[in-house]
């Protein structure tokens, strides 16, 4: 995965904490190893719920 679902949480989220938080998110991804990614994905999927 890269930052599609990313793109699609920022477009979905209010100008709030949770899109400061997105954005760096997105700037950090490159510096992410696997297991982190996953882990962000987990959680980013699991609050979308």
């Amino acid at each position: 995965m890269s930052t599609e679902l990313i793109d699609v949480l920022l477009a979905d989220s209010p100008r709030d904490y949770q899109r400061d938080i997105l954005v760096m998110l997105k700037l950090a991804w490159p510096l992410l190893n696997d297991s982190m990614r996953l882990q962000v994905q987990l959680n980013l999927t699991g609050q979308r719920r």
